[in-house]
C-alpha cells in the first residue's frame, strides 16, 4: 500500500510530464494505425480530387520550360499521358481524416503515403525536333523527368 505522501509524489510527477506522454501518445496511437494495414481506411480528399487536372498541367509547363533552356530545342509544347495520377493518402479513422495540430493554430491531416504519377507516354513538339541531336537531348531529358522509356516519348518538329 502507498502512503499519501508516495501518491502525491507520483502525482506530481505525472503532471509535469503531461506534455510528453500526450505527444508519445499520439505518435503511438499514429504508429498503430499505419501499421495496421486490413483495419487501415486511407482517404483522398476533395481537393486533391479536383487538383489533379491542374497538377498535370502544371508538370507539362515545368517540363516544356525546362527544356525550352536546352540548346536548340526552341518554343516547346508538351502533353503527357498519364496511367495513374499522383496521390496523397492520409490517415483516418471509421469516419473522417485524422487531424494533428501543428501549432499556432494551424491543423493538418497526418499524411500516410504519397505517390507520383505513372505516365504512359509523352508528345513533345518543339523548333528543334527535326534534328536528331536534339531529339536525343529531349528524349533524355523527358525519360528523367517521367521514367518513360524512349519508345513512349515521341518528339516531334513545331509547325512554322
Amino acid at each position: 500500500m502507498m502512503n499519501s505522501t508516495e501518491r502525491s509524489e507520483i502525482w506530481k510527477r505525472l503532471q509535469q510530464a503531461k506534455i510528453p506522454l500526450l505527444i508519445m501518445t499520439v505518435a503511438l496511437l499514429a504508429l498503430l494505425f499505419t501499421g495496421r494495414e486490413s483495419s487501415e481506411k486511407a482517404s483522398t480528399s476533395f481537393d486533391d480530387q479536383q487538383a489533379k487536372p491542374v497538377i498535370i498541367a502544371e508538370e507539362e509547363s515545368r517540363l516544356a520550360e525546362t527544356l525550352q533552356d536546352i540548346e536548340g530545342v526552341g518554343n516547346a509544347r508538351v502533353l503527357l499521358s498519364i496511367r495513374k495520377s499522383a496521390q496523397t493518402d492520409y490517415l483516418s479513422d471509421e469516419e473522417r481524416t485524422v487531424i494533428l495540430s501543428a501549432g499556432s493554430g494551424r491543423q493538418e491531416p497526418i499524411v500516410l503515403r504519397t505517390t507520383s504519377p505513372e505516365y504512359l507516354g509523352a508528345v513533345i513538339v518543339c523548333d528543334g525536333g527535326d534534328d536528331p541531336d536534339i531529339q536525343w537531348k529531349v528524349l533524355e531529358a523527358v525519360s528523367r523527368f517521367t521514367g518513360l522509356r524512349s519508345d513512349q516519348i515521341t518528339v516531334l518538329k513545331l509547325r512554322t
